[in-house]
């Protein structure tokens, strides 16, 4: 069962049993993303400055490197939610429970338009976004909360190593946050491993940036959940400290 087990967590987060390509039967993949548009995209985006902030705004055409997709999760922040974990992170905190985040040029591409399109139809309280580090991709990441908080009632919850702090100092920071209702900063510090809620350590700070939660909300959110899939396959999500053992998993489950 163990090696079928699929850990997805939100403060520290560790992968197993994916395949070679990624893709692991527990977790929703955009398989249906197409491939000849990504590579049309990408020989297109080659021939351009690395780092492009238009000043319009307006992308034509926008992806997101992405790690996983959960679609329901209860372990993630007040209700059920749906979860993204950003492709790339380059901060390496000691204890990470999921490096397979941190590579750069892994994961899989997605366009915004295709992203929303899958996301739209789940019936959730809100979506919550995580990694890797979703500030690496600052601009098509802006651009994609503009179209949730345009066009839907659902709630942010924003998970970064970087502290608010910094995250205002960042081109695009103050826009961001004016987007987000709950931002989670601060670097995962495996000494220091936090108790309750949703941190990973409890050097990171809750920041509740519009009126949609509050402390009491998120006192009382799950912490840890396993979820059985279809298929047999168990997806393991939330904030987990410890290793889990396949006799833990009854008691989880049950």
């Amino acid at each position: 069962m163990l090696q079928n087990l699929v850990d997805i967590a939100a403060g520290e987060r560790h992968s197993l049993g994916l395949r070679s390509d990624g893709i692991h039967a527990g977790i929703e993949r955009t398989r249906d993303e197409p491939k000849s548009a990504i590579a049309d995209y990408n020989s297109k985006r080659a021939a351009l400055p690395r780092i492009i902030v238009p000043s319009n705004r307006k992308l034509l055409t926008a992806t997101l490197r992405l790690h996983a997709i959960l679609p329901r999760s209860c372990a993630n922040g007040p209700g059920i939610r749906t979860v993204i974990w950003l492709q790339g992170c380059q901060r390496n905190c000691a204890g990470c429970f999921n490096p397979a985040t941190h590579p750069l040029d892994t994961g899989f591409l997605i366009s915004l338009r295709l992203l929303w399109q899958r996301i739209k139809p789940y019936e959730v309280e809100g979506v919550t976004i995580s990694g890797g580090e979703p500030l690496l991709q600052m601009v098509p990441l802006v651009e994609f909360l503009h179209r949730i908080k345009s066009e839907s009632a659902l709630s942010v919850i924003l998970y970064t190593g970087y502290t608010i702090e910094e995250v205002k100092q960042m081109n695009l920071g103050d826009e961001l946050l004016s987007l987000v209702d709950v931002l989670i900063d601060g670097p995962y510090d495996c000494t220091r491993p936090a108790k309750d809620g949703i941190r990973g350590s409890d050097n990171q700070r809750i920041h509740f940036l519009s009126g949609t939660y509050n402390e009491r909300d998120f006192a009382t959110a799950e912490r840890q959940e396993i979820i059985i899939q279809p298929d047999g396959t168990l997806v393991r999500t939330g904030v987990w400290t410890t290793n889990l053992s396949e006799s833990d998993v009854p008691s989880l489950i049950s």
